[in-house]
């Protein structure tokens, strides 16, 4: 919600998410949202109806806010591929999620993830004999083993060379 002040003691506007990841190991929830406006005040409230992959509730109410910055673009510092590491033991399709980060600051000293909807991205996967490459989205991808060996899930995004790569075993027994 856009706050009113920068306590966020009234709030205004529409709830602006737009999508809610569970990451695969179930510890990170990625939340997508409409732009913010620079140098205003947002609040985000976590509600206890929301359930982990355990389809536990949480515990209490969690909230946070936070600036927008004053209007310069985010840069990416690095990336990060969800999952970094599968171990295929059938042909069942692995989605692969590119996460970009922003420098280290005083939010974040492992940087903060940005909204990967907003970079164009390159995916590649080597070697192509062990699986198949199927872009789903524009910072999503789907892998089809098809063959046993170890395959290399490439993503980058070229405008700020920030790459990085996962890794695929295929082992069919």
């Amino acid at each position: 919600h856009l706050c009113e002040d920068e306590n966020c003691t009234s709030l205004s506007g529409a709830n602006l998410v737009t999508n809610l990841v569970l990451s695969e190991d179930g510890h990170r929830l990625n939340i997508f949202h409409n732009n913010f406006t620079a140098d205003k005040y947002y609040k985000v409230e976590l509600s206890q109806g929301l359930k982990n992959i355990s389809a536990y509730n949480l515990s209490s109410p969690f909230s946070w806010s936070f600036q927008v910055n004053n209007g310069q673009a985010c840069t990416p510092n690095s990336l990060r591929i969800e999952p970094a590491y599968h171990l295929a033991d059938t042909n069942a399709s692995i989605d692969y999620l590119a996460v970009p980060y922003s420098a280290a600051n005083a939010c974040d000293p492992q940087g903060q993830v940005l909204n990967p909807m907003v970079y164009t991205y390159q995916w590649t996967l080597d070697p192509v004999q062990v699986a198949d490459l199927q872009i789903s989205d524009i910072y999503q991808t789907s892998v089809n083993p098809r063959n046993n060996g170890t395959a290399h899930i490439n993503a980058s995004i070229p405008q700020y060379s920030v790459t990085d790569q996962a890794t695929l075993d295929v082992y069919f027994g």
